[in-house]
């Protein structure tokens, strides 16, 4: 294919195309939609396969697309409170990192409707490492302090295991 020159192009209801068309399909460029929306990148079939987006809203979205949406990349809030790093599926986070910067809380692991399901929770010292249930940990372990507590938790709050202590002595917990 010979190299395309960049082009200006205006729709119908208002976006805005610059960049290689192919067979008048954006190929490689940027798209600004009339509510503020922008992208730029790769596209494929008219729709962005790689590259950047910018919400309305200032939410930013930066990887790989499919039929449209992030598959694969990160996803930043408006005010980069939030950053969302790893795979996407139908706009949730399902597989990577969590991380809200304000209270330095990081999720890790797999997700579902971006809520940790099985993986790690760290915010300071503080860390839960398990399975998951409505965003408590349900079973695993909490490391904190040098103390250890391990079994069955209910809305995180040790409800069959042990806990270990930093002098090597442990105690059964049943509640």
């Amino acid at each position: 294919m010979k190299d395309q020159k960049w082009k200006k192009m205006t729709l119908l209801d208002g976006t805005e195309l610059e960049g290689k068309f192919k067979n008048g399909n954006l190929i490689e460029g940027i798209r600004i939609y009339p509510e503020g929306k922008y992208e730029g990148g790769e596209y494929e079939n008219g729709k962005l396969i790689g590259g950047l987006t910018v919400l309305s809203d200032g939410v930013s979205l930066n990887g790989d697309y499919q039929n449209g949406q992030l598959i694969k990349g990160q996803r930043i809030s408006n005010d980069e409170t939030l950053i969302e790093i790893g795979d996407f599926q139908n706009d949730y986070l399902i597989k990577g990192k969590m991380i809200y910067n304000d209270d330095e809380i990081i999720f890790e692991g797999e997700f579902k409707k971006g809520i940790l399901v099985n993986g790690k929770k760290k915010y300071n010292d503080f860390i839960q490492e398990g399975i998951f249930k409505d965003g408590y940990l349900s079973i695993g372990k909490v490391s904190i302090d040098g103390h250890i507590l391990f079994g069955k938790f209910y809305k995180d709050n040790l409800i069959d295991g042990k806990i270990f202590y930093p002098d090597g002595s442990f105690r059964d917990c049943n509640i």
